[in-house]
């Protein structure tokens, strides 16, 4: 249960800009005040009041893209494999390397 000035509301809709304080009540003592709905614990958030005086402007901005920044090269199958080779010598899982004959394939395939 989230409340936001004494109201319940979603945690989602908060504009973290606007909170002042937190506090979580997760004890017998939300169940006692809330009943029920506190039973899982509460959340009390306080927002931000206005002050006497003159105004204060406050400016934050974000900016977003949805497309990738860089797109990677790739490597062929031969050495991927040759590579995979590597890495099980430096495990030293000798048993599972890839035979020389299968890397020949990877590097000239069989045509059909």
């Amino acid at each position: 249960m989230v409340l936001v000035d004494g109201v319940e509301r979603d945690f989602n809709d908060l504009d973290p800009n606007e909170v002042a304080t937190v506090s979580v009540l997760k004890d017998a003592s939300a169940t006692a005040v809330f009943g029920a709905k506190g039973a899982n614990g509460v959340i009390i958030v306080t927002t931000k009041r206005g002050n006497l005086g003159a105004p204060v402007m406050s400016f934050s901005a974000a900016y977003g893209m949805q497309k990738a920044t860089r797109i990677p090269k790739f490597i062929d199958s031969y050495t991927t494999m040759s590579d995979l080779n590597i890495a099980l010598m430096n495990g030293a899982q000798f048993d599972q390397l890839i035979p020389q004959s299968d890397l020949n394939q990877y590097q000239n395939p069989p045509l059909h």
